[in-house]
């Protein structure tokens, strides 16, 4: 299986991005928009990490990010 491991920049914080389960064909942008704006949301209620779930008309994609320390 293919995975998504990266690392982005949120909130002024480096975040570890990491999506499994692919094939990710054309969907590794909207899987990037979602974690940035999902990280977004959950830093800013406090938390440093968490799960990522994006679901469009056919397909499930599960990850995982956290804040790096």
């Amino acid at each position: 299986m293919a995975s998504i491991d990266t690392t982005i920049e949120v909130c002024a914080h480096r975040v570890s991005v990491r999506w499994w389960d692919g094939p990710f064909e054309d969907m590794t942008d909207r899987l990037m928009e979602h974690a940035e704006e999902r990280t977004k949301e959950m830093i800013t209620q406090g938390y440093y990490s968490g799960e990522l779930c994006f679901e469009d008309e056919s397909r499930s994609f599960r990850g995982w990010w956290e804040i790096q320390r």
